[in-house]
């Protein structure tokens, strides 16, 4: 026999412009559907699209993210820290720019003619560390401490400790300093429990969005299966609210700069 589909189904968008509440930010809204009918007896959701500015930071200097510090160590002399106090986007060079002065500052004391150089190996695309005396020596510390930003520079190995440095060595992997480069949508309301992973825990996750485009660039997802991407209700639901917040992987609800959310949804009702 055939199963008739009663379903009938609408497209909705919302936005972080039609937030209700008055500290709601762009990545953590609510919207009020409750005038509307086509939210009632609700089945199946999709996640159609998602549109959004890559404008959130790679380096922060509070908060989960925090990544703003760097150590290293002259082992003959002392230890040093230098803060970027200015969040941001910053590219790998704009940070070579910035700690390689504080580095020679720190030599200098040991031996004002020993010149440090840091830059980016051309092949490996690793940052390249270099003296040119050995009259001091350098250790960088990586997974030491919070908020360090040798582990974005790519000085992190299991001892805390990339090397001793007399001549030239590379950081032990590439920088990490992409910034976004997948974004989870998270609903209570559309999603509950809907995702399982490694850490044995339930997530309310509508749908995974990947960042493809470069800082200051617009995010544009459409969802490519309309199967795969939806959800199946075991009883009706209705939509009166719906909150959206938009997460990393380590569950940090992202922090974007300026712009608008907006989602697409695909709903089927009875």
């Amino acid at each position: 026999s055939v199963i008739t589909n009663n379903t009938i189904s609408r497209l909705i968008r919302i936005s972080n412009i039609h937030s209700v509440n008055p500290n709601d930010t762009i990545t953590d809204f609510s919207v009020n559907l409750n005038r509307m009918t086509e939210t009632n007896n609700i089945l199946r959701v999709v996640l159609k699209s998602v549109k959004f500015a890559n404008n959130a930071y790679n380096i922060h200097t509070s908060g989960a993210l925090k990544n703003n510090v760097f150590n290293f160590e002259i082992p003959t002399d002392s230890s040093y820290t230098h803060t970027i106090t200015q969040e941001g986007f910053y590219t790998t060079q704009e940070l070579i720019n910035i700690l390689l002065p504080v580095i020679q500052s720190a030599v200098n004391l040991t031996d004002p003619t020993n010149i440090v150089s840091m830059s980016v190996n051309p092949y490996s695309k690793k940052i390249q560390y270099g003296v040119s005396k050995n009259t001091a020596s350098l250790e960088f510390p990586g997974i030491l401490g919070f908020g360090g930003l040798n582990i974005g520079l790519g000085n992190t190995s299991d001892t805390g400790i990339i090397t001793d440095l007399t001549g030239s060595v590379q950081s032990a992997l590439l920088p990490d300093l992409y910034g976004l480069t997948t974004v989870y949508v998270h609903s209570t309301t559309l999603a509950e429990g809907n995702v399982v992973d490694g850490d044995v825990e339930n997530h309310d996750i509508l749908g995974s969005v990947p960042v493809d485009v470069l800082f200051g660039q617009m995010v544009n997802f459409e969802a490519s299966d309309a199967e795969l991407q939806s959800i199946n209700y075991d009883s009706v639901r209705n939509y009166d609210n719906i909150k959206i917040t938009l997460r990393d992987l380590e569950n940090n609800i992202i922090t974007l700069n300026g712009g608008k959310v907006v989602i697409e949804l695909k709903i089927y009702y009875l």
